[in-house]
């Protein structure tokens, strides 16, 4: 999980997995989740 500078990638096959945010959105999730939080993704 990781911020781009590119959001029109967002929801694309761009990658190999990663899971792309919105930069102000990656930043909110650091500051609420604590390190080694346990993430589950569901397709």
């Amino acid at each position: 999980m990781h911020g781009t500078t590119e959001p029109y990638t967002i929801g694309t096959n761009v990658s190999s997995g990663c899971i792309r945010l919105m930069n102000q959105d990656i930043l909110d999730l650091y500051a609420r989740v604590p390190t080694g939080t346990r993430v589950v993704v569901i397709n």
